[in-house]
């Protein structure tokens, strides 16, 4: 019975490398498969915006950390071999990569698509593209911003699907995280997880903010009732003596 057992040890030992071994091999097929980023340029459309000029940055640093591969940006036309094309380039254009638009209010749908050979990461201006780059390091590549000092960064390479294709919109149109201590120099860590709301900092090349509750979101009870509520009580007496709020 004790050879058994070790004998059955043994063979469940060796099935658990053999899975192992094949497991590696069929990562390493996946990979070499793929699209490997390092050897692109990050191609930016001519007459770029603020925003796609910080979609290239935040994707060339990412993969700097991920791989110690520093990416050139390059103007469109200007690159040479595959490139990651970012925002409104003729290239998505001409292969017909589009982003949705139905429901978009707030412009920040995106879309991550591979295209012979090549990575198109577009959205709407406001801060769609930016929010390409950012599924792209997070849903594809695994960096994750788990909060205002610690992020992960996996270390090795950088590859992504040779067929990959992925869109969407975001599902609420006002995203914040309201803790009392935000400051100024917080802002990317609320950007780069696509929050958006007043309370973020977020300056206009990395999307902006968005207000809600016009006039105001809170202390607005002034803007909404005339000035005569805040009187002393004298609205007690104009309502005892039926008077006229319109004013």
């Amino acid at each position: 019975m004790k050879y058994a057992t070790k004998s059955m040890i043994s063979l469940l030992c060796a099935v658990a490398m053999i899975l192992t071994m094949l497991a590696t091999l069929e990562i390493g097929v996946q990979a070499a498969e793929g699209l490997d980023l390092t050897d692109m340029q990050i191609v930016l459309p001519d007459g770029n915006t603020a925003v796609e000029n910080t979609a290239a940055s935040e994707l060339k640093k990412y993969i700097f950390q991920m791989t110690g591969e520093t990416l050139l940006i390059v103007k469109e036309g200007q690159n040479a071999g595959a490139g990651i094309y970012i925002g409104a380039t003729e290239f998505a254009k001409e292969n017909g990569v589009t982003y949705p638009t139905a429901g978009d209010e707030k412009g920040e749908s995106w879309a991550v698509q591979a295209v012979d050979g090549n990575l198109v990461l577009c959205g709407a201006p406001k801060r769609g593209v930016l929010y390409a780059v950012y599924h792209l390091l997070e849903d594809v590549l695994g960096v994750r911003w788990w909060n205002l000092w610690e992020e992960y960064v996996p270390l090795g390479s950088a590859i992504v699907p040779s067929d990959y294709c992925d869109s969407g919109i975001p599902a609420m149109e006002y995203r914040e995280i309201f803790i009392g201590q935000e400051t100024v120099k917080d802002y990317p860590f609320y950007a780069r997880n696509r929050m958006n709301g007043s309370h973020t900092n977020i300056p206009q090349n990395y999307g902006g903010e968005e207000a809600y509750a016009a006039p105001g979101h809170t202390h607005t009870f002034n803007r909404y009732f005339p000035a005569v509520f805040g009187d002393g009580g004298a609205w007690l007496s104009a309502i005892s003596d039926g008077g006229d709020f319109s004013t």
